[in-house]
């Protein structure tokens, strides 16, 4: 058996098959990935409970974390010793990042991630010269699985973006063609 459409289906199927692809170039233009999640302080709390105490400190973007090493160099007079960044193995004079001397124990040092957020995290051993390392990748862990329940909420947002009013073109159709249909049974021949 053949499936056979009038007009109005195949208006509705062309109508319906347009607006998906629509919908689908902007689902695909704002798939949320992890380096476009930005960070929320949660994502500190669903780290595992060993970990989470290495976050010194967490900053939304890099922007965030230079106000806070520039109010805590502040505090310095200016004709002082260059000042060191609290958390971190530089110091800062005139604007130049400087290496500190062997001898200075680092506690914990910044890492940038790739959504921008900066977290100080604590070094995993004493005399260690990099930030726990596992520390990073519990948060990185979580702002990736953050990142794929924002991708399973958009798909299917936006599947009910294109179905609703898809079946709201079909019914209104059906009705319009339901109606002219009652009108042209009771015109005499």
């Amino acid at each position: 058996m053949r499936l056979r459409l009038n007009g109005w289906l195949r208006l509705w199927v062309v109508v319906s098959l347009v607006y998906l692809i629509a919908v689908a170039v902007f689902t695909r233009h704002f798939w949320p990935t992890a380096e476009t999640t930005w960070h929320r302080d949660d994502f500190i709390t669903q780290m595992p409970a060993k970990l989470r105490t290495d976050v010194v400190s967490a900053y939304g973007n890099e922007y965030e974390w230079s106000k806070h090493v520039s109010s805590s160099t502040d505090s310095f007079k200016a004709d002082s010793p260059p000042a060191f960044v609290p958390g971190s193995s530089r110091i800062i004079e005139h604007e130049q990042v400087i290496s500190l001397p062997p001898e200075f124990v680092l506690v914990s040092g910044p890492v940038q991630f790739p959504n921008n957020a900066v977290l100080e995290i604590a070094v995993a051993r004493k005399g260690d010269t990099e930030p726990n390392v596992a520390a990073a990748r519990a948060y990185w862990a979580v702002v990736e699985e953050q990142s794929r329940a924002n991708q399973r909420t958009l798909l299917w947002r936006a599947a009910l973006f294109w179905f609703i009013p898809s079946l709201a073109i079909y019914v209104l159709g059906s009705a319009i063609a339901w109606i002219r249909r009652g009108f042209s049974a009771q015109i005499p021949s």
